[in-house]
């Protein structure tokens, strides 16, 4: 997967949100970090098209994302947002079921082959033990792991994640990440993350967005380091150097 991101800008009544943004990404685990308001959720928003009225030119695989489909589009990527909000009475089963709906005909029934992928995803994620429970009745940490399940089965080339791991105690943390890291071998993942330490230990390459633009885009140990950190969030942080990753800490 190859995203092109070509002169972006953006603006909510008259205020500038994102401007001439100039990216190639190709990694597969990228994290976008920066402070509340400097368009990282805006755009992982426009990358997955849920806003559309921008300026400037993106791609996929060489394909302007104004060329997909909505069909095509469901195909190619997913997205997992916190904003989601879930039926009382829906089993989790039910809601990752609904990832196979761009694979399904008229009246939306289940093949043996979306069966196949549902329960496939489901032992991998490791959680069986849930799929009969109401989705209304999960942690938080249970809820973001069935929300990946639910993008997961879209088959999707790319994954986006908006803040994945907020509100979640450090076990679940981890264990999203863990799962990310894993899906990245074989999914292209962009997420929107707050924790730098998390984003450091797990990302193959982290933008830092500052002021409407990027700031810096590269490897962990060259983008989290003293001077970019202030410059981004105006603290001192120290930087310890660990034997695979940097971790930044404040």
């Amino acid at each position: 997967m190859k995203i092109d991101i070509n002169n972006l800008s953006l603006s909510y009544s008259e205020k500038v949100i994102l401007k001439d943004l100039n990216l190639e990404i190709t990694d597969n685990f990228v994290s976008i970090i920066g402070c509340n308001g400097s368009g990282k959720s805006t755009l992982l928003k426009i990358i997955s098209q849920n806003i559309n009225f921008y300026t400037g030119l993106i791609s996929l695989n060489n394909k302007n994302l104004s060329e997909y489909s909505k069909l095509e589009l469901s195909k190619v990527r997913a997205f997992v947002s916190p904003e989601e909000t879930f039926l009382h009475d829906l089993s989790v089963y039910q809601y990752i079921s609904f990832g196979r709906s761009p694979y399904q005909k008229w009246f939306g029934t289940l093949n043996k082959n979306d069966y196949r992928i549902i329960d496939k995803v489901i032992d991998e994620l490791s959680i069986s033990d849930l799929k009969n429970k109401y989705i209304n009745s999960l942690s938080s940490g249970e809820c973001q792991k069935v929300q990946i399940a639910r993008a997961l089965v879209q088959e999707p080339k790319l994954l986006l994640l908006d803040e994945p791991t907020s509100h979640l105690d450090i076990n679940y943390q981890i264990s999203i990440m863990k799962i990310l890291k894993h899906i990245s071998q074989s999914i292209m993942i962009i997420m929107v993350i707050h924790d730098i330490n998390l984003a450091g230990a797990f990302s193959d390459k982290i933008i830092i967005l500052k002021d409407t633009k990027v700031l810096v885009y590269g490897e962990p140990e060259k983008v989290l380091t003293q001077d970019n950190l202030f410059k981004t969030f105006n603290q001192d942080w120290n930087i310890y150097q660990k034997p695979l990753r940097v971790y930044p800490q404040i």
